[in-house]
């Protein structure tokens, strides 16, 4: 049986603490903040309250992320944790990615309106990049 020396136990030891710790801050994103995320884009439809159909399109993620408990424009907001988010952007620019992996930046927010479907919204400037 070879011998290992405690450098290289200790580097290993090091290195993956690294990851773990870059893993994490990927995956925790922060209340009206800029954010980038990677996803499949999805498109869906729900009843809006006024009776009309709604068409919006999301985030479908491979992890789920979580938003740390903040403020946004004075409001305090619990700490959420999801796969999904919804991108606020027109249909026409964002609906030709439908189906395909992406990685889109914005602000991200909590639903505020009617339009707003599920929890957590990125709002424009929307940057996407196909993968």
């Amino acid at each position: 049986m070879k011998k290992i020396s405690s450098t290289v136990i200790g580097s290993c030891l090091l290195a993956c603490t690294s990851l773990s710790v870059m893993a994490e801050e990927a995956t925790t994103l922060e209340w009206c903040k800029s954010a980038t995320v990677t996803g499949t884009l999805k498109k869906s439809t729900t009843q809006h309250p006024n009776g009309s159909k709604l068409v919006f399109h999301y985030l479908a993620l491979k992890q789920p992320i979580t938003i740390a408990v903040g403020e946004c424009e004075g409001t305090k907001l619990d700490k959420l944790v999801t796969k999904e988010i919804q991108v606020k952007e027109d249909p026409k620019v964002i609906g030709k990615f439908v189906g395909k992996t992406i990685t889109v930046s914005g602000e991200v927010v909590a639903a505020e309106n009617a339009y707003d479907v599920l929890p957590v919204v990125l709002y424009p400037p929307i940057v996407v990049k196909r993968e």
